[in-house]
């Protein structure tokens, strides 16, 4: 379904909201994001899983190929947020970065996209060549040194992925957070303004394009 980006701040601001019991301060970064996960899986029907074999069959150059997957559990009764054993148990600043919003984009799906999706119909998001970094096996780069480029926004696995990305930066980055933050290290103001909303954050903490099909 078609969410607005001010619908997926809202979302992301309540999460937020519930989990720490009022809109967090400074003091809270960074957003316990693991630990929000984790007592989803008690109230949500969500299970946290770290699997290195996800990414099986496919080329992985440098790193993994697959970073995490969105899916029914195979009795369709649970969601299951895979993210791949390398990233979740990296310990250099980019693996931890982008486990973090790993994390965040594929609960996304989890709470949003696989209920809508069904189990019957959909049991997988699986989509290999959009949550991952696109891989060169020739210059062997890791996921984070890829550059990325812009892509439009065509098919419903886009606007799903564009959603997701959105949403993980609202959460992981809440705009009067991070003005608040500004204006206490610098003594000024900071507006978020449209030409400098989360998108942008959520493109440089992914380091990736959205695939777009070839239709």
């Amino acid at each position: 379904r078609k969410l607005s980006a001010q619908r997926l701040e809202n979302r992301a601001e309540q999460i937020l909201i519930d989990w720490y019991g009022q809109y967090p301060d400074v003091e809270d970064l960074p957003i316990d994001i693991e630990d929000m996960i984790e007592f989803a899986s008690e109230s949500d029907d969500l299970d946290l899983i770290v699997d290195d074999s996800i990414d099986r069959g496919l080329p992985s150059g440098s790193g993994p190929a697959i970073l995490g997957v969105s899916r029914w559990s195979a009795d369709g009764k649970r969601k299951e947020l895979v993210v791949h054993g390398e990233l979740f148990d990296g310990d250099t600043p980019q693996e931890r970065y982008r486990c973090r919003f790993t994390l965040a984009h594929e609960y996304f799906h989890c709470i949003e996209h696989l209920p809508h999706l069904g189990q019957a119909n959909s049991p997988h998001l699986n989509r290999p060549n959009i949550f991952t970094a696109e891989y060169s096996t020739e210059t062997k780069k890791r996921w984070y040194e890829k550059e990325s480029k812009a892509r439009r926004l065509q098919s419903p696995s886009d606007w799903r992925e564009w959603q997701a990305n959105y949403f993980a930066a609202c959460l992981l980055m809440p705009r009067k957070l991070i003005s608040n933050l500004f204006k206490r290290m610098t003594n000024e103001d900071f507006v978020i303004t449209e030409s400098c909303e989360q998108k942008i954050i959520a493109d440089q903490i992914a380091r990736q394009p959205i695939q777009v099909d070839g239709t």
